[in-house]
């Protein structure tokens, strides 16, 4: 492996992005909202900035009062951001009820049902019915929020689930949405009941016994990624609950074995927590900062690196020059590169970097010429491209919505095609469960693993 750009990508100079990225959530129209909090901020708790021209406008909530800061998000079905939860007072370990939806076409805020417990460090999952239940996070003076709450597609009507949901989760628990339809918490968390995978299953509001436990424990401050193929999850670096010092140890586990158990794999080249993972358009995944440990902040990791989930290897990319830690965040933008902000200590931390990955400077890229803006599920519809014989895969990932190491909602969807003369003909995923209803990224990617700027479509 060398050094050249088409080998390790490329890193761009630091720019300021006017606000600290603590929350990092791609909006519909390709623009980023990035959400700060008080303690660090001077000037708007939140902006949107927009890849196309390097610039951001204010976008903050009118409340002056309400911080955002460690709240859960996720898009909604209608592309949307709903925000539940956040801190009381800076300083203080208390959640809120006040719950929040962003709309990205005026940059207004309007308020939302407020949740029945108060939450701080909540995370959100969309149902394939495009229901959003939010799990976990902390009450005040530290308490658990271990009650369920489900808010309907619109985010119009909030109810708590029966107790028989109720279980402690933790902080952001990493909560994935499976192909038939449960979820899989992994275990990856901080304030844990120890590394012990379970499924949930919505229809019924239960949860399974204990699926497995990983070898290295709970991985503090690490992360959990839904791979392509929807079946296997990865849980990447963190540290125990006892020791700060960061591993560089990853496991897997495959879900759609009729005995799940975790399974050691190939060690990054450099532990790290308070990473961020980003899901790239030709399946790999990059991995990028964190700090070795001794803190949230130390000994900052700089160098990247890419997990191919075929030979399930690691190769170290180009090194970025920011530190990248503890409530920073990295999102893929529309065009195939990557956004990586925040770290809200130090004089770069209203910062951002950008990443060009390997693809980007292995030829000319794919086009896509046209295609229906709205699809449902199942359905077959065209797709227009100059060179339809050139393109060996069709990518659908969904809209990134990053905080603390976790991708709220990600997935990346394989779409089968068939190639004619002039076009293609596509098939749309089956049903929500492989894809809820929502606005998606959806990349062609040719024999070189090229991909073409995507096109945004909306999945009902």
């Amino acid at each position: 492996m060398g050094s050249a750009p088409a080998d390790v990508g490329v890193w761009s100079d630091p720019f300021d992005l006017g606000v600290t990225g603590v929350h990092s959530i791609v909006l519909p129209n390709g623009k980023v909202l990035l959400i700060s909090r008080k303690a660090v901020t001077t000037g708007p708790l939140a902006r949107v900035w927009d890849p196309a021209t390097n610039t951001s406008i204010d976008a903050s909530h009118p409340d002056a009062t309400r911080d955002a800061y460690c709240a859960g998000h996720s898009l909604l079905a209608d592309g949307r951001v709903l925000v539940t939860g956040g801190n009381f007072v800076v300083g203080s370990k208390d959640g809120v009820k006040t719950v929040d939806v962003f709309d990205g076409t005026d940059n207004g805020w309007s308020p939302a049902p407020p949740l029945a417990l108060k939450r701080w460090y909540p995370t959100n999952v969309e149902l394939p019915n495009g229901e959003v239940l939010v799990f976990g996070g902390h009450k005040e003076d530290g308490a658990f929020a271990n009650a369920v709450e489900s808010y309907n597609k619109t985010a119009t009507a909030r109810v708590k689930l029966p107790n028989t949901a109720t279980r402690k989760v933790g902080l952001y628990p990493r909560m994935h949405l499976l192909p038939n339809g449960t979820l899989f918490y992994s275990g990856v968390t901080t304030n844990a009941l120890g590394a012990v995978g379970r499924f949930f299953d919505p229809a019924t509001n239960t949860w399974s016994p204990a699926v497995d436990k990983m070898s290295f424990g709970v991985r503090a401050d690490g992360m959990s990624v839904l791979l392509p193929g929807l079946d296997e999850v990865l849980a990447i670096g963190g540290s125990t609950l006892n020791d700060s010092t960061a591993t560089a140890s990853t496991e897997i586990i495959d879900l759609s074995s009729g005995t799940p158990q975790w399974r050691s794999t190939e060690p990054m080249n450099f532990a790290r927590k308070e990473a961020n993972s980003v899901m790239l358009p030709d399946g790999t995944l990059l991995v990028i900062g964190g700090a070795l440990g001794g803190g949230s902040y130390e000994n900052p990791v700089k160098e990247s690196e890419l997990f191919d989930p075929v030979t399930e290897t690691w190769t170290v990319m180009d090194s970025q020059t920011a530190p990248r830690a503890h409530h920073s965040t990295a999102v893929l933008l529309p065009d195939g590169r990557v956004l990586s902000a925040g770290h809200d200590r130090g004089t770069m931390k209203t910062t951002g970097e950008i990443y060009s990955p390997p693809y980007l400077f292995k030829g000319d890229r794919p086009t896509i010429s046209s295609t229906p803006a709205k699809v449902d599920h199942g359905e077959q519809f065209t797709l227009e491209t100059p060179n339809p014989g050139s393109i060996e895969r069709i990518a659908l990932i969904s809209a990134p919505a990053v905080t603390h190491s976790h991708t709220f909602d990600q997935r990346y969807v394989d779409l089968s095609f068939t190639a004619t003369p002039s076009s293609l003909s596509v098939t749309a995923p089956a049903d929500g469960a492989i894809a809820p209803a929502g606005h998606y990224m959806m990349f062609l990617l040719d024999s070189n693993g090229v991909p073409s700027v995507a096109s945004w479509v909306h999945v009902s």
